[in-house]
């Protein structure tokens, strides 16, 4: 901005143009003539400013709970969790920048049930057994009458390829596919179109979440789908907190039965996840109404120790964690 003291009081400085340069020296205003700055724009230059480029990108393509992961680590500087990626970026090697955060839910809760051969029927939406003060469980285990888990066919089957839990945009895949699998849903109103999220059995976490009720599309096709129709299959959306069960295409099989578990939610423990070995908290968070608490966890600082408290409870902990465990989707059982 050119500022310039004159008779009038005002001030002015920089380039105007390319008329000339104005400036103060030890309270003396003058004016120089104007060069062209120098830009040699040698191959380091582009390099850096490629990489300044990509790092901002990258910024913006992580979720909220991937950006908290950099915005707690750079907390305690001064700086931006924006500012702390920028500077890795530019520092790490090519295989090192690839890695983006780990991030997952925890519930944390007082008790887990055990909802066994739960009748669903050649219904399109099934209102599931919860209980007051109960949130289906997320966690990627079989569930049992000890063990955490989510919802999947019991001895008969729904008739479901993959059961897709809306909360965390989970999708637990039954049956594989033939080609692969591709995923049209809706998040906050925003439509997206046709997510590629291949073939196999291993659970896929997709790009946005949480997923709006009712606007899972699962197709199954060797090449990108050009409307909502071709190789739909039937999948099971999976609201965790109405403990609603809702098919994406027709009736579930007629005399179908799934189970899963619920947790007695509790609101407002604590959960802290601390870099091992050091008293430097990298996460620290108090679960909601409904005993949900979201966070993500760099790679790059692990191992992590995980502390999760609550008054009137025993704490639970869990020591030297890489990132993926620590931050994985699970339910946190606490005995008073």
């Amino acid at each position: 901005m050119v500022k310039v003291t004159n008779i009038f009081g005002d001030e002015y400085s920089g380039a105007v143009g390319q008329a000339g340069v104005f400036a103060k020296w030890k309270g003396i205003q003058y004016r120089r003539k104007w060069a062209k700055p120098s830009n040699p724009n040698t191959s380091k230059q582009q390099a850096v400013r490629t990489n300044f480029t990509n790092a901002v990108n990258e910024w913006h393509n992580l979720n909220n709970m991937q950006q908290n992961a950099f915005n707690n680590l750079a907390a305690g500087k001064g700086e931006s969790g924006f500012n702390l990626l920028v500077q890795r970026w530019q520092k790490n090697t090519d295989t090192t920048r690839t890695v983006r955060p780990s991030y997952g839910m925890k519930i944390v809760g007082s008790a887990l049930t055990y909802q066994a051969a739960e009748a669903v029927g050649a219904v399109a939406e099934k209102t599931l057994t919860l209980g007051a003060g109960k949130i289906i469980s997320i966690d990627d285990a079989t569930p049992s009458a000890t063990v955490a888990g989510a919802i999947v066919d019991d001895t008969v089957a729904t008739g479901a390829k993959a059961f897709v839990d809306l909360e965390m945009g989970q999708v637990r895949i039954v049956t594989g596919a033939t080609n692969k699998y591709w995923v049209s849903y809706k998040y906050g109103g925003n439509q997206i179109d046709h997510e590629d999220i291949g073939s196999g059995t291993a659970t896929k976490k997709l790009a946005h979440f949480p997923v709006d009720y009712g606007t899972v599309v699962i197709q199954d096709s060797a090449t990108l789908p050009t409307d909502y129709t071709t190789g739909a299959v039937q999948a099971g959306e999976v609201d965790i907190v109405a403990g609603k069960l809702k098919s994406t295409s027709g009736n579930f099989a007629a005399t179908s039965t799934v189970k899963y578990t619920t947790v007695t939610y509790l609101v407002d423990a604590k959960v802290e996840v601390q870099k091992a070995n050091s008293s430097f908290v990298a996460f620290r968070g108090y679960t909601d109404s409904k005993g949900r608490v979201k966070l993500g966890l760099t790679a790059q600082d692990e191992n992590y120790d995980v502390d999760v408290t609550k008054t009137g409870y025993q704490a639970k902990s869990t020591v030297a964690q890489a990132a993926s465990a620590a931050s994985k989707n699970e339910s946190i059982i606490l005995t008073a």
